[in-house]
């Protein structure tokens, strides 16, 4: 009978405690804590889970005694947890925590087994009792929909109580405070206090599920080394941050020159690894691991692999600009180091082949239409420096063909350059008149004119840079003469800068100029540099999502061994779901929640 095996469960000591908690049934609880405790064991037992009552009725927790607060035990953790469900406020209900469950009226059976024997005769509790009679409690109304004051569990989680928590609590319950703390002073951006506190976490402490977020906090944090990453690209906890751990197993491989295993990695992942952060954050992590990809296709030679994925980052995939502000025009947002490398990379590709329509489309997704022009003369300067002098005229004519007398101007210029490197003394002489002719043409403006000179005085010095190569017959007077022409034909306040070019092509010392004055020194059109240190481009910080435990609870399972107390219950319908009941006031004695 029922009445029996309530009186049994009554002499079963503080393991029954544990094994009506497990049950999720608050009555069978509260009918325990009504019963004067046997033994030291029990009065511990009836401590801890009056307590466990109130917190799960939402009623207040009383102070902690003396000895208590000196060495912190599984209640101390009771007072962590209402306080969390103070800062989480309306959003406890709907957070990943135990609170989730708590403030589900349904979560626990708060009616009497006896309710189901129909009519029952019943009397207040007396010191006599009848041979046959069952002790019945009533479980007072749940309060969970009242508001609660505002409060931090971090207050009473310092650096000195978690110290104190977790050489009195399981290595598992201490490990999962620790993270906890950290986490949560991550989310507050207190990067140094976080990383002292997660010095204390050893994954391996942890169930699988966090200890693979704990295991990632510290690779974040700089305390492990990055090659553990490679151990979490398919731990099935972090699918809300994969993104992340894939971009930063990449670059871990690519500082190694791992370049096939990255190209593994990266078709493992797929094309949209999911990140639970930001969407800007996202976009970073993404740009990143298609740096790291492409510098693997770079590494390895695969050219048109390289150009199919430059094409999709940066024209097919590439992020829109923010829309212009009703004033104007908005001021764009710099790029990311990633994004400066794939254009970089795009650059040094299109320097290696021919400038067709698909090239113009991606030399145009580099950058502003503003600064196209610059992206021209330093993609013909590239050309050069490869040995392609087909890319390097058609960059020429490209320019050639806009309307802007600046950038004729660099056209010009670069045939100059490409002469030079042909040994081609007839096209160099035309490509020097026609710079020259171009500055003289009507409608060219004094700002203009003052453009051309600064690309004429580029010519001038990469003239006299060649004469270094250009020993054989004849080469120096035509040199000599073209810088000659050079100088007649730009503005006169150019007159000095020429001494040291006439010198040094001469092979001989500098004349001195004015006292204190310095002649101005020019960059050869061909040598403009473009892209960040690709190699050197460091993983994007971003903000982590770190998930919470789902329990800061440290209660003994059934069988008696440590638990958080509140493992996630098994979904509705599974072997072992939890018996659940509508709150009911009972019937008979309400008691209270404690001895």
């Amino acid at each position: 009978m029922i009445h029996a095996v309530l009186l049994a469960a009554l002499a079963a000591g503080p393991a029954q405690y544990d094994r009506a908690f497990g049950e999720r049934d608050l009555h069978a609880l509260v009918l325990l804590l009504s019963e004067h405790p046997e033994s030291e064991a029990e009065s511990e037992a009836q401590a801890l889970y009056g307590d466990v009552v109130r917190l799960a009725q939402c009623e207040p927790l009383p102070p902690l005694a003396a000895q208590e607060l000196r060495a912190p035990t599984a209640r101390s953790l009771l007072r962590l947890e209402a306080q969390r469900r103070a800062r989480l406020g309306a959003g406890a209900a709907r957070s990943q925590t135990l609170w989730r469950d708590l403030l589900d009226p349904t979560f626990f059976r708060r009616t009497s087994a006896l309710a189901a024997q129909g009519p029952l005769l019943r009397w207040p509790l007396e010191d006599e009792r009848w041979s046959d009679e069952a002790t019945d409690v009533g479980v007072r109304p749940w309060s969970c929909g009242s508001p609660v004051a505002a409060g931090d569990e971090l207050a009473q989680l310092g650096a000195a109580e978690l110290a104190k928590l977790q050489r009195a609590l399981p290595a598992e319950a201490g490990a999962r405070l620790g993270y906890h703390r950290s986490v949560r002073l991550l989310s507050r951006g207190e990067r140094e206090l976080a990383l002292q506190a997660a010095q204390t976490v050893a994954p391996a402490s942890l169930h699988a599920e966090l200890a693979a977020w704990a295991q990632l906090m510290r690779l974040e944090l700089g305390l492990d080394p990055a090659e553990r990453y490679l151990a979490l690209v398919d731990a099935p906890a972090l699918a809300p941050v994969r993104l992340l751990v894939h971009e930063r197993a990449a670059a871990t491989l690519a500082a190694g020159g791992k370049w096939l295993p990255l190209l593994r990695l990266a078709a493992q992942g797929g094309d949209e690894p999911a990140f639970a952060g930001s969407p800007e954050d996202a976009a970073q992590l993404r740009e990143d691991l298609l740096l790291r990809r492409a510098l693997a296709y770079e590494a390895l030679g695969n050219r048109e692999a390289l150009r199919s994925l430059l094409q999709r980052a940066l024209i097919t995939e590439a992020p829109k600009p923010a829309p212009s502000s009703a004033a104007g025009s908005s001021a764009s947002a710099p790029a990311s180091p990633a994004l400066e490398g794939l254009r970089g990379l795009a650059l040094e590709a299109l320097a290696r082949s021919s400038l067709d329509a698909d090239d113009l489309a991606l030399l145009a997704a580099l950058g502003p239409t503003s600064a196209r022009l610059q992206r021209l003369v330093t993609l013909g300067g590239r050309a050069l420096a490869v040995g392609n002098a087909r890319g390097a005229e058609e960059v020429a004519a490209e320019l050639l063909r806009q309307k802007d007398a600046l950038a004729q101007a660099r056209g010009f210029a670069l045939q100059a350059e490409l002469s030079l490197q042909q040994e081609d003394r007839p096209r160099l002489e035309r490509s020097v008149t026609a710079l020259l002719a171009l500055r003289a043409a009507p409608g060219v403006s004094p700002r203009q004119q003052a453009e051309v000179d600064a690309v004429a005085m580029q010519v001038a010095q990469a003239l006299v840079l060649a004469s270094a190569r250009l020993t054989g017959p004849g080469w120096q007077p035509v040199l000599g003469a073209r810088l000659k022409t050079l100088e007649e034909g730009v503005h006169s306040r150019n007159a000095r800068s020429f001494i040291p070019l006439y010198a040094a092509l001469a092979d001989r010392p500098a004349e001195p100029g004015a006292k204190g004055r310095r002649a101005p020194a020019y960059v050869s059109v061909g040598e403009v540099a473009v892209g960040a240190p690709r190699e050197a481009v460091a993983p994007p910080a971003v903000t982590v999502p770190w998930p919470e435990p789902y329990s800061l609870l440290s209660l003994p399972r059934p069988d008696g061994t440590p638990g958080d107390g509140f493992s996630p219950p098994t979904p509705a319908g599974a072997a072992g779901s939890p018996p659940v009941a509508t709150p009911a006031a009972g019937a008979g004695t309400e008691v209270t929640h404690a001895p």
